[in-house]
């Protein structure tokens, strides 16, 4: 169940700026016997209390103490439950991570655009625990949160897939880790475009 960060990186046209909005990483942790718990959420500095930015800082503060609650109780649930059944538990931590990459946060002041890319950590006690990853793209104009066909046109999935089957296969140098991929190309039938996706300084990355 671990989900390796697989990236395609496509290259735009003109290359981006990385500076204006200014984000800062929250942290909530928790910490209760063998259980450990972290949960980063961005927040958006200097923003005018009106400003879609600031109304999106109090969505994103609101959700992230909820869903670390929800967390901290799976934790706290899935340790009662291993108690009762008896199971030797020395020496052992059950994990909940959900973290910023904070060396790829970007901001685009032309087109108003923050994206960040999310790295998660689980491990209830099974044999490895599971990573996967995530991320976010933002209107830092309207607050609202994006979709890769906001930014794409036309039949966009159909070239997506043919270019990233063919990095794959090629294992070119675009394509970080593509080889954990080389055994979906024919198994998920062709469609290689997924919904986690970001735009970094010069490219859009695709996250799998």
């Amino acid at each position: 169940n671990t989900e390796t960060l697989v990236e395609e990186n496509i290259q735009t046209e003109t290359p981006v700026a990385t500076t204006s909005v200014k984000v800062e990483v929250k942290t909530l942790n928790y910490t209760k016997l063998q259980n450990r718990a972290v949960f980063e959420y961005p927040q958006f500095l200097n923003q005018p209390a009106r400003s879609a930015l600031a109304k999106l800082n109090l969505t994103l503060e609101s959700g992230a103490n909820e869903i670390f609650k929800k967390n901290t109780k799976e934790l706290d649930d899935n340790l009662a439950d291993l108690q009762k059944y008896g199971m030797n538990l020395d020496g052992r931590e059950f994990v909940h991570e959900h973290k910023i990459d904070k060396t790829r946060i970007y901001t685009n002041p032309k087109t108003n655009i923050i994206s960040l890319i999310y790295q998660n950590y689980v491990d209830f006690g099974g044999a490895h625990g599971s990573f996967f990853y995530g991320s976010a793209v933002y209107d830092a104009k309207t607050g609202a949160e994006l979709k890769l066909s906001d930014f794409l046109q036309g039949d966009y999935v159909t070239f997506l897939n043919t270019y990233i089957t063919e990095q794959v296969t090629q294992k070119t140098a675009n394509c970080r880790n593509c080889e954990y991929l080389e055994g979906r190309v024919d198994a998920v039938d062709g469609k290689l475009v997924p919904e986690s996706f970001a735009l970094d300084a010069d490219s859009l990355v695709l996250l799998y």
